[in-house]
């Protein structure tokens, strides 16, 4: 061992004996100059500094980088993250408290008469330990905050999914809401969502970000989740609305207490697979589908008109799908062939035509107030399928 190596070594023996101080001297720089330290207990910030000096005199001993996790304890970082304390702060505690080091160390080599040289080699090899440190700091501050974020939405969709099937009452019901910023003596709509063309998060996700966040005049707070492919939540009194470019369908509940959300949740769950049915982006209420909820309740009557009204107009893939949306058409505008043909965009005449050639293949009439009711219900229950 050289001299020089010799006088590094009794450097790193008088930094070692002098740990507390420089611990407390860190303690002083960082209180004074990091305002959001102001929050974290003397006793634990006391012990973070105390390792980071140890570790950083290690290195000078070593002549060699330590290992990233040797920096920085996870669990220092959470604590941290939990009082608020931003990862910009915590990475500018650590320089200020590698400085404090490097200043002693600075100090202890000049009055031992340590070549600058050697001085300068090891205060580079202090400023990579930040490097390290930063870089270290960074990443668990990002993985401490994916895992909450994910945390919490594991904690909302849950919420919204247990409140949903009636899961949530009294005190229990209570503490949930308080923690989610609800409020038990409002009213809430329950809302249930889709995509009309099938999976997708990303869009998912934007259609629940904009159920929830979207408050207009209401000033509610509303909790929406994803459950399945659904977007699940309550929101305030209003009438959302659907974000571009999304194609989707909204069904609303009544507005109800959220003592009684469930019942709302059953009439939006009812109301949107009416809207699906129809295959086109809308946002629905049980005003606006009145006895179509109950469609999907009787798959026997739906099968006997099905037979009756549609199998009758055979299987021509261009004919038979233009009779059912000109009857659609025709039953949607209060049986007016004008208003009709000028929907359809066709003459009056064709559209005549096309009704009197359904009266000959099912063998009904249309003037039948039980044929328009039958008609109505079976192609509100068909929907999509036969278009």
């Amino acid at each position: 061992m050289d001299e020089r190596d010799v006088l590094v070594d009794r450097v790193v023996d008088r930094l070692t004996d002098q740990v507390e101080a420089i611990t407390q001297e860190a303690v002083e720089v960082g209180s004074l100059d990091i305002a959001s330290y102001g929050v974290v207990p003397m006793a634990d910030l006391r012990l973070a500094i105390e390792r980071n000096v140890v570790v950083a005199v290690q290195a000078i001993r070593d002549g060699s980088l330590p290992e990233p996790e040797d920096i920085l304890d996870v669990s220092v970082a959470r604590a941290r993250l939990e009082l608020g304390v931003s990862v910009d702060d915590m990475i500018r505690a650590y320089r200020l408290c590698i400085n404090v080091i490097r200043g002693r160390f600075e100090q202890e080599c000049m009055a031992l008469g340590v070549p600058a040289e050697a001085i300068l080699r090891f205060s580079n090899l202090l400023w990579a330990v930040t490097d390290i440190a930063s870089t270290r700091i960074s990443r668990v501050y990002y993985e401490l905050e994916v895992a909450e974020v994910l945390r919490d939405v594991r904690l909302r969709d849950s919420f919204v999914r247990r409140l949903s099937l009636g899961m949530l009452g009294g005190p229990e019901l209570a503490r949930h809401a308080a923690a989610f910023g609800l409020d038990l003596g409002c009213n809430y709509v329950a809302v249930r969502a889709r995509l009309l063309d099938g999976h997708d998060p990303e869009l998912t996700e934007r259609l629940r970000r904009s159920l929830e966040t979207d408050v207009g005049q209401t000033n509610t707070v509303s909790v929406v989740g994803i459950v399945g492919d659904d977007c699940v939540g309550v929101i305030g009194i209003r009438r959302p609305l659907l974000p571009r470019p999304v194609a989707a369908v909204i069904g609303l509940g009544p507005p109800v207490r959220l003592g009684e959300i469930s019942n709302s949740f059953d009439v939006a769950a009812h109301v949107l697979e009416v809207g699906l049915r129809r295959g086109r982006p809308a946002v629905m209420s049980l005003d606006d589908v009145s006895w179509r909820t109950a469609v999907e309740d009787h798959g026997e009557l739906v099968e006997l008109l099905r037979r009756r009204y549609l199998e009758p107009l055979g299987e021509d893939a261009g004919f038979r799908p233009v009779l059912i949306e000109t009857l659609r058409a025709y039953l949607a505008n209060g049986r007016s062939v004008r208003a009709t043909a000028h929907e359809l965009f066709v003459h009056e005449n064709t559209l005549r035509y096309r009704l009197a050639r359904f009266e000959e293949l099912t063998g009904c009439s249309l003037n039948s107030t039980d044929v328009l009711i039958e008609i109505s219900w079976v192609i509100e229950a068909t929907g999509r399928a036969e278009r």
